[in-house]
């Protein structure tokens, strides 16, 4: 069995995300760490535990259609061992094409995002979230 630690992003930092209410959702607070920062929590859990993947939902994507590219980035140049697993709201061909570039991400396609269904029949490096 394998573990995967689920991290949600709202604002660039980590957030308790609970309850559907998206602007109540407060920052971290965890016995695991004392940061909010992203790239802190992964390396406070790491320090915890040797971790393979992350599960990363990005908030404000899956909502706004802003998916934060550079903090993307910024974490798979930190954690280079790591795979990340990123929500961040695909609904499109056309968003997958322009995502589907970066090594070492599985891009979660949510069941309760999803407006083409053609984004499941092909074979991509993906995660099907049914919700």
């Amino acid at each position: 069995m394998e573990i995967i630690p689920v991290i949600d992003l709202m604002g660039g930092i980590v957030v308790h995300a609970r309850g559907g209410d998206r602007e109540r959702y407060p920052p971290l607070e965890s016995v695991l760490t004392q940061h909010v920062q992203p790239e802190k929590v992964i390396a406070d859990l790491l320090d915890v535990y040797p971790f393979k993947q992350f599960y990363l939902a990005d908030l404000d994507a899956i909502f706004e259609q802003n998916p934060d590219l550079d903090l993307y980035h910024l974490l798979m140049e930190k954690f280079p061992e790591i795979i990340f697993w990123i929500d961040m709201g695909i609904q499109t061909q056309q968003q997958w094409a322009i995502l589907n570039k970066a090594k070492r991400i599985k891009f979660i396609i949510a069941s309760e995002t999803l407006k083409d269904l053609n984004l499941l029949e092909a074979e991509r490096n993906s995660v099907l979230s049914l919700d």
